[in-house]
Order: C-alpha cells, then structure tokens, then sequence
C-alpha cells in the first residue's frame, strides 16, 4: 500500500465516525507520526507492504493484517463512478486525474455538508482545498493529500431580524451583505459557517433553511431563509 494513502486515510478519518467510499490542517508531523506508525508494522510482519500482498483489494483475503479480516466490514465493487450513489458515504477517497475530479464535482458539491472529501495529488481545480498535507521525507510521487469538507447551500437572502442578510457564495466561500453592511472572511465547513461584519465576528452552523449562533463580544443571532 502507497504511503500516502496512510496520510491521507488519516486527513480523511481522523473524525470520530466515518463511512469511507473510495473513487478511485493536518501537519507535516502528525502525518509522519501516522506514516511511521505504518511503517513500524510493516517491519514487523503485521501489515501489507505491497500491494501484492493486499489481496483483500481485489476480492481475495490476505493472510497479513490489518487486510486480513475486513471482508465483513468493506464491499469491493466494480461500477461507474458517475452513476454510483455516494449518499451515505462520510468519507470519500479519490486517486483520479484532474479532468475526472471536475466531471465527479458537481455530485460531490450535493452531497451532505460535513462530507469529507479526499484526493491523492489531484485537484478540483478552482475549488480549493480546505487542508492540504505533503510529506516531504522518502517519498517521490503522489505524496500530497488534498482536503474538501462539503459545504452548506447558503447562497441567497435570510432574514436575521429585521436585516436582511444576502450572501453569494463559490463553493467554500461567501460574499454579501448584513444589513446593507459588507460582510468579510466569509467561510464555510461543512454546516459551520463564519462571517465578519465590522468588528463582529458571526460563528454559527447551517440547517437546511436555518442559522443560528454567536457573536463575538456576547450575544446569540439567528437567520432563516424563505
């Protein structure tokens, strides 16, 4: 198994519950941490060290673990990556090239906030990465992880009390307004969303047609959209 996928497994599950579907910040440090952990088992017999060995990957079980003995926990399929069905999937892990990535973009975009999304080297192009993790030691390719957490849909006008608060937003960031008053630093991740107006610093989450939070200096606000 690649080294960078023990990385980016790691950028991508280090969440307490996760339901992984492959397609095809975290420091440096903590992601060596993870690598030398692998590579410590691999030195003792206890882990695949090749892909040979991982027979478990393609349909068969290996003798090593930890491929060994994730039959009952894993299902290994042969479908089309366009016309699959990723809605229970919390994690998604991708190794494709950039072109299949922005063909794979707008199912992922409809996806539940809070999905995590997770690339060996490519990108989504204009849609940055939330967190990206190189290592940088006894590696030579594919050795980048790239990072997305889904975003809530917020683009249009709420209702914050009286004010009105419209937001335009592209992918992971927002623009807009609150109360006729620029908002700035604008950002979502996953349901959290977080926007300036002025000194005041907005924290809060997303559900469906709702927002609620606080303020920064005290204070809670709420926003819905019709």
């Amino acid at each position: 198994m690649h080294r960078a996928w023990i990385c980016l497994l790691f950028v991508a599950c280090r969440q307490p519950t996760a339901t992984t579907s492959d397609a095809g910040s975290v420091s440096t440090s903590s992601c060596s941490a993870t690598i030398s952990s692998y590579d410590a088992l691999v030195a003792s017999g206890g882990a695949c060290s090749t892909d040979a060995d991982c027979a478990c990957f393609n349909g068969g079980v290996s003798q090593k673990t930890p491929c060994g003995g994730v039959t009952d926990k894993a299902t290994f399929m042969k479908a089309d990556i366009f016309e699959s069905d990723y809605s229970k999937a919390t994690v998604i892990t991708m190794f494709l090239l950039p072109t299949l990535n922005l063909k794979l973009r707008p199912t992922l975009l409809d996806l539940k906030p809070g999905t995590r999304i997770v690339s060996n080297s490519f990108t989504m192009e204009d849609w940055e990465a939330d967190e990206t993790a190189t290592i940088a030691e006894d590696c030579t390719s594919w050795c980048t992880a790239l990072f997305w957490i889904i975003p809530a849909k917020v683009e249009g006008t709420w209702h914050v009390g009286q004010d009105a608060l419209t937001l335009k937003q592209v992918f992971q960031r927002i623009t807009g307004t609150l109360g006729g008053k620029p908002i700035s630093e604008g950002k979502l991740r996953g349901d959290e969303i977080t926007f300036n107006v002025g000194a005041a610093k907005y924290t809060g989450r997303v559900n469906g047609n709702a927002m609620k939070g606080t303020v920064s200096g005290g204070g809670a606000w709420s926003a819905t959209r019709p």
